[in-house]
C-alpha cells in the first residue's frame, strides 16, 4: 500500500494527526513538563543557598570524578549498572522461556491450567510490601531448613543478609512472572483456531506447535516485553527499597535502587540534586540508544515479516 493510497483526503490526514497528537501530548506533559526542573538542574549547581549556572561541569563530575553522595565513584556506578544488566539477562534467560511455556499450557487449557493461572498471578493480588515481608520470612526460615537438609549446614547469616542480591533477583523474576503469563496467554488466545486445527491434522506435536506456530504469531507481544524491559533496565530497583529501605548491602544495589534510595534519603541535600539529575539524563541517553537499537534488530528478526 503506497503513501498516496493511505492518505487519500484531508480527512485521512486529520485522522492520522489526531491519533499521533495524543502520545505526543502525553510525552510532553509526563516527561518534558514533569522533568523540566530536573533538566534545568543538569546545568546548575547549588551554591550560597541558591542554584546557579554551572555549564557542563556536572557531566564532567559524572564521568570523571567521585560524587559527594556517599563518595560514589565511577567504579561504584559501573558495579551498580552491572547488577542492573544481570537482572535483565536473568529475567530473559529464566523468566521468559518459563513464561512462554506456562502461557502455552494455560492457553491450551490443559489439566490444572486454571489452578496454575491463579497461583502464578497470586503475587499481584497482594500488596508488594506484604508479599516482600512474607518472602523475607520464608527465605530466612523454611528455606534455610531446606538448605540444611540438603547440605547438612545452615547458612550463618541467612539468605537476606548473606545473599541480598540473589534473593531480590529470585523475587523479581517470580513477581513479574504473573503479568508475563497473563499477557502472553491473552496474545495466544487470539490465534485463529483454523491454523491450529490445520497443523494438528498434519500431526504436529504440542512442542512443535509452540515453537513453529505460537511463538511466531505472538512475536510482536514478545518484542514489546523485551523492549519495555530494556527501556527500564537502569530504573529497575528490584524491590530492593521494599526489602532493605535505605540500607541495602552494596552487593545488592542496582542503578535504579541507588537513584531511588538516594532521593529518598534524609542525608541527601540540594547540592546533590544536580549530580543525580545529570546521572539520570546520561542513563536516559544510554537507554534510548540501547532500546531503539534493540527494537530495530528485533523487528528485522520478525519471523512473520516476509508475509
Amino acid at each position: 500500500m503506497t503513501k498516496n493510497r493511505i492518505f487519500k483526503s484531508k480527512h485521512d490526514w486529520f485522522f492520522y494527526i489526531s491519533l499521533m497528537l495524543l502520545p505526543c501530548i502525553q510525552f510532553f506533559i509526563f516527561y518534558i513538563v514533569v522533568n523540566f526542573n530536573s533538566i534545568l538542574l543538569v546545568f546548575q549547581k547549588f551554591e550560597n543557598g541558591k542554584f546557579v549556572f554551572n555549564g557542563f561541569n556536572n557531566f564532567v563530575e559524572v564521568f570523571t570524578k567521585s560524587s559527594t553522595i556517599n563518595n560514589i565513584t565511577i567504579n561504584s556506578l559501573l558495579t551498580y549498572g552491572k547488577k542492573s544488566l544481570i537482572t535483565y539477562v536473568f529475567q530473559m534467560v529464566f523468566g521468559f522461556p518459563f513464561a512462554i511455556m506456562f502461557s502455552f499450557y494455560i492457553a491450551k487449557k490443559y489439566k490444572g491450567s486454571g489452578f496454575f493461572k491463579v497461583i502464578i498471578y497470586l503475587p499481584h493480588m497482594v500488596s508488594a510490601t506484604v508479599f516482600v515481608l512474607m518472602f523475607k520470612i520464608f527465605s530466612d526460615g523454611a528455606m534455610l531448613d531446606v538448605i540444611e537438609m540438603i547440605t547438612g549446614e545452615k547458612p550463618f547469616l541467612g539468605i537476606t543478609k548473606g545473599y541480598p542480591f540473589e534473593l531480590a533477583l529470585i523475587y523479581t523474576i517470580w513477581s513479574s512472572f504473573g503479568v508475563n503469563v497473563l499477557l502472553y496467554t491473552g496474545a495466544m488466545s487470539q490465534i485463529s483456531d483454523s491454523i491450529i486445527e490445520s497443523a494438528q491434522l498434519d500431526g504436529i506435536t504440542p512442542f512443535k506447535e509452540m515453537i513453529l506456530i505460537t511463538i511466531p504469531l505472538i512475536y510482536p507481544t514478545i518484542v514489546t516485553f523485551l523492549v519495555v524491559g530494556l527501556a527500564g533496565i537502569f530504573t529497575n530497583q528490584m524491590n530492593l527499597y521494599t526489602f532493605y529501605g535505605e540500607f541495602a548491602n552494596d552487593k545488592a544495589k542496582t542503578l535504579g535502587y541507588f537513584m531511588y534510595a538516594t532521593m529518598k534519603s534524609s542525608v541527601t541535600d540540594y547540592s546533590d540534586y544536580p549530580y543525580l539529575a545529570t546521572l539520570g539524563i546520561v542513563l536516559t541517553a544510554i537507554t534510548m540508544a540501547i532500546t531503539f537499537g534493540a527494537r530495530a534488530i528485533l523487528n528485522r528478526l520478525d519471523p512473520m515479516r516476509e508475509y
